[in-house]
């Protein structure tokens, strides 16, 4: 049994594997891994893959990991644990899961009690779904009509949440083509 940090790059891996004979190799917390250490993580398995096990464990904080790509790939098994199951086998009560919706944001009671990866992350801009679809839509034909005044959104994101997001909306003057914000 040998436990090892992920923390950063993942460098203190390097030299680590599970051997010759496999084992199982326990990943906790596995959404806030980056991608650089999962691959050196992965790399353990290597001695012998076909005796060995990958665990994740997780509360699912964000898409953009290795750990959700694997919640969609079906050639993993999936277990996945919410609030209900909890209630169903007497580990929690309706009352504390009631008190835990109105004191968490929505966010984390949605990965916390409903076991869901959000669309959305804490410290994202876009929200993932909303990205999917334009990537669905992206080989669908535009047209630009180059006569018409351009409307002009534009956006200066807060930092970190220390100020606030500005946009603006404005159009394109057809005769002056200077830009006027709209009010």
């Amino acid at each position: 049994y040998r436990v090892f940090t992920a923390h950063d790059e993942a460098d203190s891996l390097m030299g680590h594997g599970l051997g010759n004979d496999g084992g199982i190799l326990i990943i906790d917390e596995a959404c806030k891994i980056k991608n650089k250490a999962y691959a050196k993580i992965l790399r353990m398995l290597g001695d012998n893959p076909d005796k060995s096990t990958l665990i994740e464990l997780y509360n699912p904080w964000t898409k953009d990991c290795k750990a959700y790509e694997h919640s969609i790939d079906p050639d993993f098994y999936h277990i996945k644990i919410t609030w209900q199951d909890a209630l169903r086998e007497g580990r929690t009560t309706l009352e504390h899961i009631e008190k835990m919706r109105q004191d968490m944001t929505s966010l984390e009671f949605r990965v916390l009690y409903e076991s869901e990866f959000p669309d959305k992350s804490k410290d994202a801009l876009f929200d993932m779904s909303k990205v999917e679809l334009c990537i669905q839509n992206k080989d669908k034909p535009k047209t630009l009509d180059f006569e018409s005044p351009w409307l002009i959104i534009s956006c200066d994101v807060a930092d970190k949440g220390i100020d606030k997001t500005v946009i603006m909306v404005g159009k394109q003057n057809k005769e002056t083509k200077h830009y006027i914000v709209n009010e």
